[in-house]
């Protein structure tokens, strides 16, 4: 292996020839030019700016809008509501200095601040030392002045006529001149921004020294008094997000994230710029793999668009979450690198330092265990191992965090170190993954030796050997997606375990803060738990691994898994929620035409409140302007009340028949039902066609761009491919099952009288399912479990049209093996004659 020493140390130096750190300079300054005052109205500049100038590299690119009305909800977070900020100015009313002008230092500016009337406020002011002493003093037309960000208080001080708060918010005792930006201000201090719960009223961000000044007068009873004019408006908007790609030549995709909208350069203008570097360097040549960028506002961004977007995202196999990148971190004195967590393994950490070493700069560079940010992508509901580039500076979210600060030497070096590793991620073949495997190889033996010698309960020692084997096959497969250069083995253990019922890194803001058991927004013992729940591993396995990847006992952890379950974050059943989680993943997007075959048996696990459950998760995933399609067909009767005869294909069936809505496709044996925007399209006229031929329900569903949900079942369910052999013209469209031919007598869903004739039988379709072996077809399923149950995603219209080709080639291939079928037995003998 010796001989790939030099291999990334080339990359390295091949990404600096095309860096250009005038065009990252650029990309900072414009970003900062925006940025630097946070407003909604600010961040769609923002956004529509980058989106242009990623154009102009012909970059694919747009903006993407997520609700900012302060009420959706999306995992259990709730989103913003939309605030704009205009103008701030704080006067002393005893020297009539403006001691706080929003245009001078931004960071004055309380992000969620309310407004005062056009001609301000002017009141006295009083000290409040601690929140525990509010009831002991008078509010009412005052100011309060504090040493703590007083979000707690707001409530109980709007509600007592308090004018509004002055306060300065942390720093370190040398930072006495510089104003903090605040931007955590709902009323529960565990949470972040303003949403419709939250109180609004005026706050201005000081300096200590300036603070402290004021305390000092008011001890003396001095005279302390001012007049506030704060220009702001909340509404219900839109949060804009910035989505980038370069198509790669190859399906897979490397995701790279990082957030705009806060005040500083180097947090976060800084991160983005560098991204937009890496998208201007690569946008030179067709990169092997695609690269996939979102501009983000961390979570609350993130969350959305990760929810809304889980298909795509299970297209990249590795992540980088670039977030500040041109000064050292406060802790460590180094540009900060953030591990990606042993709860989704990977060789993404390992890249970074195998770089930094070919280069000599690993000095320079600090590895830090995991912290939540963007890289929440490293969920293992979105999957996606992701390590994170520098976090809080000593300028960090203070009025000192401007374009003077920058370090340019570590700001180009740094993105030239993600830029190298955004190249053989993204570039690399068997050389890399041969490098990359004596580098996973080296870790995994490090992590035996550690590991054999750490303590373990009795309790968690049966979970050890197959932790460790299953963390080794992770890290392994990882390096599998550069080159195939491992022997993979599947988990030797078979089990079920609990459900994870919200999307994503937990908010824990629908629960009350004395329920959340330690666990917050941005971590906590909930987190690991969640992030070691994927429904095939028990809950004593999870606290297992938990321990072995936090060093939480059983203690801990047991009473923390307790709480999940009793606030819902957990359960052993399938929920709405759960489901609607795995519908998206597979790739049902709002406003999408679904055909539904599903099977309840084979999801494995109960259905908590049943099939109706199953539907309404349906219904939400493709929406109100959406069409949700089912077969409900029926037994050959004379006559056939299709106002009530029950479907026989199954409880989803037939629940979805007496759905609320539904409307019934007029056929006495293969009727459709459907609701939803274009259900009537779909569904009237069946009674001038065959019952799956040209024109019939499911044949105009397909040509309407509707996708085929196989819900535990396969394409021997799928009726479609009957259409498929009536385009075909097969030779046996006229063999049926017995009973199914000739005339059918029925009264139609308004009670009409009617009578079919059709030539063309529907058969059978246990043969169908050879269609999921040719290539063609396979390229365009996506699978995925749905709880315990292997389900299909496949667009309609191609399906169809690969159906059509190989039945013509091969129209007897389609019949099924089975010598006791006594259909496909007659339809064979039409070809021996």
């Amino acid at each position: 292996m010796e001989i790939l020493m030099p291999l990334l140390k080339d990359k390295f130096e091949s990404i600096e020839s095309k860096f250009k750190a005038e065009k990252l300079k650029y990309f900072i300054e414009n970003i900062y030019e925006r940025d630097h005052k946070p407003s909604y109205y600010v961040f769609h500049k923002t956004v529509d700016w980058i989106v242009e100038e990623l154009k102009s590299y012909g970059i694919q690119a747009k903006k993407v809008e997520v609700p900012a009305d302060g009420k959706t909800i999306i995992g259990d977070w709730k989103s913003p509501l939309a605030w704009d900020a205009f103008d701030l100015k704080l006067k002393d009313l005893q020297s009539d200095e403006v001691i706080a002008d929003y245009q001078k230092v931004s960071t004055h500016m309380v992000m969620g601040a309310g407004p005062t009337p056009k001609e301000g406020l002017k009141g006295s002011a009083v000290y409040l030392k601690s929140p525990n002493d509010f009831d002991k003093i008078d509010v009412r037309d005052k100011f309060i002045i504090t040493e703590f960000i007083p979000s707690t208080i707001k409530k109980a001080a709007s509600e007592q006529g308090a004018l509004g708060f002055l306060f300065y918010g942390p720093l370190e005792d040398f930072q006495g001149d510089l104003v903090r930006w605040v931007n955590s201000w709902a009323d529960d201090s565990g949470l972040w921004s303003m949403t419709e719960d939250d109180t609004v009223i005026p706050a201005v961000s000081l300096s200590p020294n300036t603070i402290k000044g004021y305390i000092k007068k008011l001890k003396n009873n001095e005279d302390v008094s001012f007049e506030l004019k704060l220009d702001t408006k909340f509404y219900e908007g839109t949060l804009p997000l910035v989505e980038a790609f370069i198509p790669g030549k190859e399906k897979d995709e490397v995701f790279f994230t990082g957030h705009l909208f806060e005040q500083g350069a180097n947090d976060n203008a800084s991160g983005c710029a560098t991204m937009m570097e890496i998208a201007r360097i690569f946008s030179e040549s067709q990169p092997k793999r695609g690269m996939r960028f979102l501009f983000t506002s961390e979570l609350y961004g993130t969350v959305p668009y990760s929810f809304l977007n889980l298909d795509i995202m299970n297209r990249s196999k590795i992540g980088l979450n670039i977030d500040s990148t041109c000064e050292v971190g406060r802790q460590t004195g180094k540009m900060d690198l953030i591990l990606n967590p042993d709860t989704n393994p990977s060789y993404v950490n390992l890249l970074l330092k195998e770089i930094l070493i070919d280069i000599g700069k690993e000095d320079e560079f600090s590895f830090n265990k995991f912290l939540l940010d963007d890289n929440m992508i490293t969920d293992t509901q979105i999957n996606i191992p992701c390590a994170l580039v520098g976090v809080c500076s000593f300028n960090w979210h203070t009025s000192a965090d401007t374009l003077d600060i920058i370090d340019w030497d570590l700001f180009n070096k740094t993105t030239i170190l993600c830029a190298t590793w955004a190249e053989v991620a993204v570039n690399g073949g068997e050389e890399e993954a041969l490098r990359m495997q004596s580098s996973v190889d080296k870790h995994l033996t490090h992590l035996k030796e550690k590991f054999d010698q750490k303590e373990i309960p009795l309790h968690f020692s049966n979970f050890k050997e197959e932790y460790f084997h299953e963390l080794s096959q992770q890290y392994r497969e990882s390096v599998n997606q550069l080159y195939p250069v491992n022997k993979t083995e599947k988990l030797t253990y078979e089990e079920k375990g609990p459900l994870r019922n919200h999307f994503g890194p937990p908010s824990f803001g629908l629960i009350r803060p004395s329920e959340r058991c330690g666990s917050g927004m941005w971590g906590g013992p909930g987190l690991q738990v969640l992030w070691n729940t994927n429904g095939k591993r028990s809950k004593d396995r999870i606290m297992a691994y938990t321990f072995f990847t936090t060093n939480h006992n059983k203690a801990q952890t047991q009473p923390t898994i307790n709480n999940l379950y009793k606030q819902n974050y957990l359960s052993d059943s399938l929920t709405n929620s759960s489901l609607l989680i795995e519908l998206k993943r597979i790739g049902i997007k709002p406003n999408d035409m679904i055909i539904v075959h599903g099977s309840m048996k084979q999801l494995g696990r109960p259905v908590h409140g049943g099939p109706e459950t199953i539907i309404t998760a349906l219904l939400e995933a493709v929406g109100p302007e959406g069409t949700l399609i089912i077969p409900t067909f029926v037994h050959h009767e004379k006559p056939t009340d299709l106002r009530t005869k029950p479907s026989r294909l199954g409880l989803i069936s037939e629940t979805f028949r007496k759905w609320p809505g539904v409307i019934r496709s007029n056929n006495p044996t293969h009727c459709v039902s459907a609701i939803g925007k274009r259900a009537v399209e779909v569904i009237e006229g069946h009674e001038k066609t065959t019952q799956l031929g040209i024109d019939s329900p499911l044949h105009k569903a397909a040509k309407l761009g509707a996708k085929i949900l196989h819900l535990g079942t396969n394409f021997s369910s799928c009726s479609l491919i009957h259409v498929a052999e009536v385009i075909a013209e097969v030779p046996f469209l006229h063999i049926g099952y017995p009973g199914y031919e000739g005339d059918a007598d029925y009264i139609d869903s308004t009670g009409t009288q009617r009578s079919f004739t059709s030539k063309q039988q529907p058969a059978d379709s246990q043969g169908f399912k050879k269609l999921m072996n040719i290539e063609e077809v396979k390229n365009i399923i996506t699978e995925c479990n749905i709880a315990d149950a292997s389900s299909i995603l496949i667009d309609a219209k191609e399906l169809l049209d690969q159906a059509v080709k190989f039945i013509k080639n091969n129209p007897f291939d389609i019949l099924c093996e089975n010598p006791k079928c006594p259909v496909c037995t007659k339809s064979r003998e039409v070809k021996q004659n």
